[in-house]
């Protein structure tokens, strides 16, 4: 059973009918949700405004980008209210490495390390910002493979426990071949529902399996980080080894019950809000 995280707004989404309010991300409370979704590997066009689209992203229609953010370099996003917030994307994959903390502390949350943790640690030391934990939304190499540099002797690093088998035996996971370990230190598991202090401000583990087993989204007061469920006018893949598109399909729906205004910071890609891909989001609309 899904535990209630908050009570949302009614939803507004053209694939699915018979919506009522209810405690958002929560799956007893609610008539059965159906997305219709497509999953293909065959590219797409590109946006003339975006650079290559990442491997994990559904790729059968065009990304959108049209936040206002730039999706790509160590560029400082705007900040939240009350709440530090940064994303490092410099590398060949564009993973997003989100860092985020409450204002009026110097403790920072690292999700998502994949890439250059020098460079990760020198962007939190231009703002004064001291790393306390590492968080993972999934176990595949481009969002985990700095980890074990960037945690070293002494960073706890969270990861769902279904996706911990991708820290020490990536291939019997699900990795493709030649997938390298990242032998982090202090590997701590978390499951649906959990909920981490860290940096000033509670983060909520909300697990959204379908791209990989593990899949989680973080969610906090304004904020969900999705990793590779949803991006800006896409959607992850679910055609791998471990995947599962009917996973997929139910993480989606949890993910369409939070409320409109939340920020959504994804694992590839510009910032994005719930609603703005509940009406634009082809991936998300009955086809």
């Amino acid at each position: 059973m899904k535990r209630p995280l908050r009570t949302g707004a009614p939803l507004r989404v053209t694939s699915v009918t018979s919506i009522t309010p209810r405690d958002v991300l929560t799956s007893t409370r609610r008539p059965a949700l159906v997305a219709s979704i497509s999953y293909v590997s065959t590219p797409a066009p590109e946006s003339t405004t975006t650079s290559t689209l990442s491997p994990f992203m559904s790729t059968s229609l065009p990304r959108t980008n049209d936040t206002g953010s730039a999706a790509g370099g160590s560029t400082p996003a705007d900040r939240l209210p009350r709440m530090y917030l940064d994303v490092f994307s410099d590398n060949s994959f564009e993973t997003n490495c989100w860092l985020l903390g409450a204002d009026g502390t110097e403790d920072a949350v690292v999700v998502d390390p994949g890439f250059s943790p020098d460079r990760v640690r020198a962007v939190l030391d231009a703002e004064s910002r001291r790393p306390v934990a590492v968080f993972a939304t999934h176990g595949h190499y481009d969002h985990i493979g700095a980890a074990a540099e960037f945690c070293g002797d002494d960073l706890p690093f969270y990861i769902h426990e279904a996706d911990a088998t991708a820290l020490t035996d990536p291939e019997g996971w699900g990795s493709g071949p030649g997938t390298p370990p990242v032998p982090v230190k202090d590997t701590r598991t978390m499951a649906d529902g959990d909920v981490l202090t860290f940096a000033g401000f509670r983060i909520e583990v909300v697990h959204t399996p379908g791209h990989t087993p593990g899949s989680v989204c973080f969610l906090t007061d304004a904020t969900v980080l999705s990793g590779d469920l949803i991006f800006a006018g896409s959607v992850g893949r679910s055609d791998f080894a471990n995947s599962s598109p009917a996973d997929m399909a139910r993480s989606l729906n949890r993910f369409l019950e939070l409320p409109d205004p939340t920020e959504v910071l994804p694992g590839h890609g510009p910032r994005t809000t719930v609603g703005r891909e509940r009406e634009r989001n082809p991936f998300l609309r009955e086809r």
